[in-house]
């Protein structure tokens, strides 16, 4: 017996190639009428130019960052500090200073004059006058010293800026300081203060702190005793041994 052989027949076939003919038909109606294939080519276009017009953007931006950053380079080289708009403050007028001759004044001469004196005419010509001085622990305050010996690197002998002055306060009982237990003294500066105090010992053989007068010397000088000569910003603080304040 024979089977039924399966297949497609050809009216099968021509129907199935009509309707693909009808859908090819229609799909190039549609893509004709709504121009399909236009708007893809304009919209590649217009990506293409918006990606242009981006870079062309960005392109500003990085110069105008650049030009920014170079600007606030040269605020900070030409004022020393990041910003540049902090407001400097204004130039202290000249101190007017008396003739020389001068009688010193009562109250002695203000901080200000004294070491603009000392700078004109010397040292020796204003040792010892009084000055104008103040600080919590009081007493009266004479010019002592002016050390104007530039060592190479803008400080004096001594340590302190080029051109500072030095006061002395006058000896009074109540300055006395008792060194009692102070023989084996170590300071909190580990003697910073007391080489700048002795430029001479810091440098010798031995600049150690080992003998009793060195302990003393070191307890006096350490900076932690020089609190109550403080006066503002006006001079450097001191200790109650030699009554010694820098202006």
């Amino acid at each position: 017996m024979k089977q039924k052989e399966q297949g497609i027949t050809l009216v099968a076939l021509i129907v199935t190639i009509i309707i693909l003919i009808i859908l090819a038909a229609v799909t190039i109606y549609a893509v004709t009428k709504n121009n399909f294939l236009g708007l893809a080519t304009a919209g590649t276009q217009n990506y293409a130019g918006a990606q242009v017009d981006e870079s062309t953007k960005m392109d500003d931006l990085v110069d105008k960052l650049e030009e920014t950053l170079s600007n606030i380079e040269s605020i900070q080289t030409a004022d020393g500090e990041p910003g540049g708009n902090t407001p400097e403050e204004p130039e202290k007028p000249p101190v007017e200073l008396p003739e020389a001759g001068t009688a010193v004044p009562a109250e002695g001469w203000s901080v200000e004059v004294a070491k603009g004196l000392v700078a004109r005419d010397g040292l020796v010509a204003h040792l010892g006058e009084k000055v104008d001085y103040n600080p919590p622990a009081g007493g009266t305050w004479r010019i002592f010293y002016y050390d104007n010996e530039d060592q190479g690197n803008g400080k004096g002998y001594f340590g302190d800026p080029v051109g500072t002055v030095y006061l002395r306060r006058n000896f009074e009982n109540s300055m006395q300081v008792d060194l009692t237990g102070k023989e084996t003294y170590s300071p909190t500066d580990n003697g910073a203060m007391f080489y700048q105090h002795n430029p001479l010992y810091a440098v010798s053989d031995d600049g150690e702190i080992n003998l009793e007068k060195e302990h003393f010397c070191s307890f006096l000088t350490d900076t932690t005793q020089w609190t109550e000569f403080v006066v503002e910003r006006r001079s450097s603080i001191c200790n109650s041994w030699d009554s010694v304040v820098r202006c």
